[in-house]
């Protein structure tokens, strides 16, 4: 199941865990590394919280651009996400990382969002978060 606050989304973003699979990944991805297939997205642990937690342990196929081979990815997956995602808790977040911290120069190391407001997946307030895990 999937869902999005842009019908036009060509990339529309997962309601459940279910819905993070390889190819999902792989759309989400290539918006900032265009040659990346994810060829397997095992699900390795979920916290359930506001925002849900999933280890995903990747594999690629050929060049994965230095992209993790393990990745935690946050999301609005819950059944609360529609009371939650309302409140601005998602879209508060996903800014941070895409407009906050690059104006005011703050690293934040191996964060990405392939969420990008100027990619094909834009910003929503179910946006997710990844980060490699290290």
């Amino acid at each position: 199941m999937t869902g999005s606050a842009d019908p036009a989304d060509a990339c529309p973003l997962p309601l459940t865990p279910d819905g993070v699979t390889a190819e999902w990944l792989s759309a989400a991805l290539r918006t900032r590394y265009p040659g990346v297939t994810v060829t397997a997205a095992d699900r390795l642990e979920v916290i359930e919280g506001t925002a849900t937690k999933l280890l995903v342990a990747l594999r690629y196929d050929g060049d994965a651009d230095g992209l993790p081979e393990r990745m935690w990815i946050k999301g609005g997956f819950g059944e609360h996400r529609e009371f939650t995602g309302n409140l601005g808790v998602y879209r508060s977040e996903v800014l941070f990382f895409t407009d906050i911290a690059p104006a005011t120069g703050c690293t934040i190391r191996g964060a990405t969002s392939p969420s990008r407001r100027t990619s094909r997946c834009r910003a929503s307030s179910r946006s997710r978060i990844f980060a490699p895990v290290t």
